[in-house]
């Protein structure tokens, strides 16, 4: 039936150029070619589903014998394609439009930076020709961009069935407790699919009835603007200051330093002046100075002459009022002993040593060596008072003691065997 209806399909497509007059030769030659490489195509084609039928036959035989589940699970296997490396995206022309390589031989470039070539051609009676040759004709879809034909896996297929009846593509898909109401940016989506009300878009006509009847009033004089404020007046002898907002208070200017002896009218000798020093004063710069002035002696205070820079002085002094930046700080008054840690009472760090359980008493110098024997009974001390004493560990009993003639600085015990050295 294939067979006869190509047939049908060319006979008919070149009825018109056969029905046509014998006016060149050429012309006839090229539709019997093309007569020919079709009939070849189909002879070709009728082979390919020959083939493709015994081998579904062999695979139902095989399918009948092996186990069900294992069946399954292999056919499972071979029908997703979700992880498989053939669905990565050949192209990477990003959104570049295909329009733009409708002249090119190519389609874009994959990752390696070569051309994809253009395989997918053909026309509707091509297409036709193999929805009758290949069985899986009605699941296969072009992909242009990437020019590969997919098949669609029985998955793919199910999907596209669930979501074409407005269903979620996973049956395993809780619908109940998916979307979180009470989660304000799960609301991203309707959650019915009615459509909005007209309200929603248009303006309300109980609102410009309102506007309506609000400009009616305006024009008829029965609503007026408020009036303005009324200006305001301070009562100069009133008894009550009006209220002001408070500012930040003010901060007081830093005070003078208080004159000392050097600033006396009659100041000690000490505090005078030598030629020496008043000339190096004079030589100093006015800022390196430590005194303002030459401290001077008067018999009485109405002899003291008027200070020859006491404007210079105020004026200086009204400069740095006015232009060095104050800032207020505060004094706190924190006690020192509040600062210092608080130590931990000696009943809460016990257990811990409270009396002496063994002492070593018997050298009158300070002791220069402490050597331990190596199975720990025995302990050798020396001392700057010319002695050497053996004791016993566990008992601090004095077990020999040996007088040199010299003060002792060093002991040890020999290892192999039990000696002093």
């Amino acid at each position: 039936a294939s067979l006869a209806g190509r047939e049908f399909i060319l006979q008919r497509d070149c009825a018109p150029s056969s029905a046509m007059p014998d006016s060149s030769g050429p012309s006839d030659d090229r539709a019997a070619g093309k007569r020919k490489r079709e009939q070849e195509r189909g002879e070709a084609a009728e082979e390919r589903r020959k083939a493709a039928e015994a081998e579904q036959a062999e695979d139902d035989i095989d399918g009948e014998d092996s186990d069900e589940g294992d069946s399954d699970e292999a056919a499972d296997e071979d029908d997703s394609s979700d992880d498989s490396q053939d669905d990565a995206p050949r192209n990477r022309i990003g959104n570049v439009p295909l329009e733009w390589y409708k002249d090119e031989d190519h389609v874009g470039y994959d990752l390696a930076g070569e051309k994809i070539i253009r395989t997918l051609s053909g026309g509707e009676i091509d297409a036709l020709l193999e929805s009758k040759d290949n069985p899986n004709a009605w699941r296969t879809i072009k992909d242009h961009k990437n020019q590969r034909e997919i098949v669609l896996t029985d998955t793919d297929l199910e999907v596209i069935r669930r979501i074409r009846k407005r269903m979620t593509p996973s049956a395993a898909t809780d619908t109940t407790t998916m979307v979180e109401f009470d989660n304000p940016d799960a609301r991203i989506h309707p959650l019915n699919s009615a459509h909005p009300p007209k309200s929603r878009f248009l303006p309300s006509k109980w609102e410009r009835m309102r506007v309506k009847k609000l400009v009616a009033l305006l024009r008829e004089g029965k609503i007026r603007p408020p009036p303005p404020p009324e200006p305001e007046v301070w009562d100069l002898w009133a008894d009550d200051v009006p209220k002001r907002r408070k500012g930040p208070p003010p901060l007081p200017a830093p005070k003078l330093i208080l004159p000392g002896h050097a600033e006396s009218y009659n100041p000690p000798s000490e505090y005078l002046f030598s030629a020496e020093e008043k000339k190096a004063w004079e030589e100093q710069d006015e800022t390196d100075r430590a005194l303002s002035h030459i401290p001077e002696r008067f018999d009485a205070l109405r002899r003291v002459p008027a200070y020859k820079e006491f404007i210079v002085d105020r004026f200086k002094r009204c400069l740095d009022l006015y232009l060095i930046p104050r800032a207020l700080r505060q004094r706190m008054n924190v006690d020192p002993e509040s600062l210092l840690p608080k130590l931990p009472s000696p009943k809460d760090l016990r257990p811990f040593p409270t009396h002496v359980s063994v002492s070593y008493e018997g050298h009158t110098g300070m002791v220069r060596g402490v050597a331990v024997e190596a199975s720990g009974q025995w302990l050798a001390t020396v001392s700057s008072d010319n002695t050497l004493i053996i004791w016993e560990v566990a008992s601090g009993r004095p077990f020999r003691s040996i007088k040199f003639n010299g003060p002792a600085t060093a002991v040890a015990w020999r290892p192999r065997c039990t000696m002093l050295v």
